[in-house]
């Protein structure tokens, strides 16, 4: 009981096994990868666009709760402890999902199958996100996020393609998500008297939490669906479910402590930066000599791409790198300022 959640989400997506995926940046973000060894996941509110993304998947989620859970406990007692848990904010519920988006650290990665794309890169992510494009595997990036979690301990961690939203809603893996999500809560709240007090009670409120943690990560505006978007998502485990915490009974609170003996033998991961707060993915590579598996490094199209690629070669000569590097082709001629 009270094992980490990502016990309890899949890491992965098979649909993505041996899939090329691309991260976007530019020639600061790309020197910082490749001498820290090490890729940064922001916290969602340090761009404009991750944090719009949170609050609008939270209140696509929200609706359909409210819309859906009614239906489980008409004419039954229960309807009362539903109001309380859905429709006011300083309830259990509501609180605990404001921490738990509060948490989040993302960073995302292209995965297109069209060759060409592979090759030179997409020209809307050149024209928005950077000079350079970096290669990986998704395995291997997979393997690494299973080491890091025998490290860290994480409340969560997702690898997973973006679910881009459409009215009506017809995604038939966000409805799986989202009826689950409600079943589990419904589940939960029915038995509420019954279980509180007992590992049950906080277990079932785990379930649903992990849930919600796999969708609220990956649900998106459709209007971005060209960019074929495949996200990692953490969730340390300081920042998810502090009301929470509050809530319990004295009794589990005791029970709880006790659950955490195990855990707390791994790290918690330090969270970095002033202004804006990050997460440095897999530097403890450093610590074993081992280097991110990176496949290749694309340098975007432009009138200055043979300088950029020529200062990218002597970077990577400085590091002592022997790692790819291709030019796009593609004809975009106008340099960006």
């Amino acid at each position: 009981m009270f094992a980490p959640l990502h016990y309890r989400i899949p890491l992965e997506s098979s649909e993505l096994y041996g899939k090329k995926i691309f991260h976007y940046t530019d020639f600061a973000g790309l020197n910082g990868i490749l001498e820290s060894n090490s890729i940064w996941a922001y916290r969602y509110d340090a761009t404009r666009n991750d944090e719009d993304e949170i609050f609008t998947a939270r209140g696509v989620l929200k609706k359909y709760i409210e819309n859906k859970l009614p239906e489980f406990f008409k004419g039954s007692e229960s309807e009362f402890n539903l109001n309380n848990m859905v429709h006011s904010p300083e309830t259990l519920m509501y609180q605990n999902l404001l921490d738990t988006c509060e948490g989040v650290f993302i960073t995302s990665f292209c995965c297109s199958e069209i060759p060409e794309v592979q090759k030179n890169g997409k020209l809307s992510f050149w024209e928005r996100y950077g000079d350079y494009s970096i290669e990986f595997d998704y395995l291997d990036i997979c393997n690494l996020l299973k080491q890091e979690r025998t490290i860290f301990l994480y409340e969560a961690t997702v690898f997973k393609n973006v679910i881009y939203l459409y009215e009506p809603l017809n995604d038939p893996e966000a409805i799986g998500l989202l009826n689950m999500i409600v079943t589990l809560l419904s589940q939960w709240i029915r038995d509420i008297k019954r279980m509180k007090g007992t590992n049950f009670y906080y277990e079932g409120y785990r379930l649903f939490q992990g849930a919600y943690v796999d969708i609220i990560t990956r649900l998106k505006n459709n209007g971005f669906y060209e960019e074929e978007e495949v996200r990692i998502a953490y969730v340390p485990r300081k920042h998810l479910g502090n009301n929470f915490q509050k809530y319990l009974a004295s009794e589990a609170l005791e029970f709880a402590k006790k659950s955490e003996v195990v855990a707390s033998t791994k790290l918690v991961k330090p969270i970095l930066g002033e202004k804006k707060k990050y997460i440095d993915m897999f530097s403890w590579l450093n610590e074993h000599q081992l280097k991110l598996p990176i496949k290749r490094i694309i340098v975007g199209p432009g009138e200055d791409k043979i300088e950029r690629e020529n200062k990218l070669r002597t970077l990577l000569e400085s590091l002592n790198l022997a790692i790819p590097v291709t030019v796009s082709n593609i004809p975009l001629r106008k340099q960006k300022k």
